[in-house]
């Protein structure tokens, strides 16, 4: 039973890492605005930065018998090759997202189980490996340029072969100063990592759902927390009373098969909150912005993109 467990975790996690670069490759942009080298850079698997000016990607080199993998970075506009990092890393990896100054960016595992992923960021500037962790789940939470949260499969493990404590820590880590914290720790239930959902980036304040158990993919989390990023503090909250749930109810209406992939604060400082999507029907992408955390006005900013 557990093998098949992580068999079925394991195609879970590839399917929504395919997702997550899918989506976040088209981005509402007009693909025919670039030059056509640019064009077929983007059919790989990568992602955009942030000011959509630049494409990353990873494949591995050819210049050695037994080549290292490569991010290359892609200059769109120019239609060329703009910057390329060797990294030291054994296997496939896959790059997932840049900061939001695009001045870092992430690449994890392009293939594990829930809960046995490797997360690594890289300094775009000096191309160097800034920061190695464990983490629960492929979603990384970008807070500022350089402040992350995640989840910490192994927060009470003496290493990661021999662990029989499945807790998970939320974990904020401060790349500048090299400054790690422990907001929570959410205890494991039966042997089995919690299931965390909705994680949703907030002005000041970050917020997720989680069910105890991993396998209860079908069912909807009656629990979750917030983070005050001002105070550190944790405040525990129904589901039904997050901002994600809310925002799924206001979406069930028009749209009835739409997923949520992301909901983060704009990049602008503005307050306005960003909720990424696509259709559980085929592959289209949607983008939808609401006023502030408390407004009702939900605006339709990009609605049924291809996704390539």
């Amino acid at each position: 039973m557990k093998k098949f467990s992580l068999v079925l975790i394991l195609l879970l996690s590839i399917l929504s890492s395919f997702l997550i670069a899918k989506n976040s490759r088209v981005a509402g942009v007009q693909i025919d605005d670039y030059p056509e080298e640019s064009q077929k850079v983007m059919q790989k698997e990568g992602v955009m930065s942030n000011d959509e000016k630049f494409y990353a990607y990873i494949e591995r080199s050819p210049e050695s018998w037994n080549p290292e993998p490569v991010i290359y970075i892609f200059d769109l506009k120019a239609g060329a090759l703009d910057n390329e990092i060797k990294i030291d890393i054994d296997g496939d990896f896959t790059p997932l997202s840049w900061s939001p100054k695009d001045q870092y960016i992430y690449v994890q595992e392009a293939a594990q189980y829930y809960g046995g992923l490797d997360g690594n960021i890289y300094d775009l500037k000096t191309g160097e490996k800034v920061y190695e962790f464990n983490t629960l789940n492929r979603w990384l939470n970008w807070m500022e340029d350089d402040f992350i949260l995640y989840f910490d499969p192994l927060i009470n493990c003496e290493d990661e072969y021999s662990c029989s404590n499945l807790d998970v820590g939320l974990i904020g880590y401060k790349i500048s100063k090299e400054e790690k914290v422990t907001y929570e720790i959410i205890s494991s239930a039966n042997q089995r990592y919690p299931l965390i959902q909705d994680e949703t980036i907030l002005k000041d304040a970050f917020e997720f759902a989680y069910l105890d158990n991993y396998l209860d993919i079908d069912q909807d989390a009656e629990k979750g927390m917030e983070l005050n990023l001002l105070t550190g503090k944790i405040q525990k909250k129904e589901a039904k009373n997050l901002l994600s749930a809310k925002i799924k109810q206001k979406l069930q209406k028009d749209y009835p098969d739409v997923e949520i992939d992301k909901i983060e604060k704009t990049k602008d400082g503005s307050g306005e909150i960003n909720i990424k999507a696509h259709s559980k029907k085929g592959n289209l992408y949607y983008e939808f912005e609401l006023e502030n955390e408390n407004s009702d006005n939900l605006v339709v900013k990009f609605e049924k993109i291809k996704i390539l």
